[in-house]
């Protein structure tokens, strides 16, 4: 009896899609910057923004031009506004913090499906 090894074309497929996420994943590291809220709006004040987009908890943005350390885009973490204007005049850095409730809202459906 002989053995043969038959190559599968999926494992290829997805080896390739690894791939790629992997660089893609890398490049968005490299040219995506995390910033505190403070930072967003001196920003913002000095007319360095050329488009946000805002959700629920981030501000998703693009520099008119590129940082010193090649960086083009940015994210930080929403802050209230109000907050924000009492605590701008102090020059005091700021910023949100994203809370996951994922682990709430996955116990919040389990744990009573195995009670019943």
């Amino acid at each position: 009896m002989e053995r043969q090894t038959q190559f599968n074309i999926w494992y290829l497929i997805i080896a390739v899609l690894g791939v790629v996420l992997l660089r893609d994943m890398w490049v968005a590291s490299k040219q995506v910057e995390m910033i505190p809220y403070s930072e967003f709006q001196h920003h913002l004040q000095a007319g360095r923004i050329k488009e946000i987009a805002i959700s629920s908890n981030l501000i998703h943005g693009t520099y008119k031009e590129a940082l010193p350390d090649g960086r083009t885009q940015f994210v930080a973490t929403r802050v209230d506004p109000i907050l924000a204007k009492d605590v701008e005049p102090y020059d005091v850095k700021f910023t949100g913090v994203f809370e996951s409730t994922f682990l709430r809202d996955v116990l919040g459906w389990v744990v009573p499906a195995l009670l019943f």
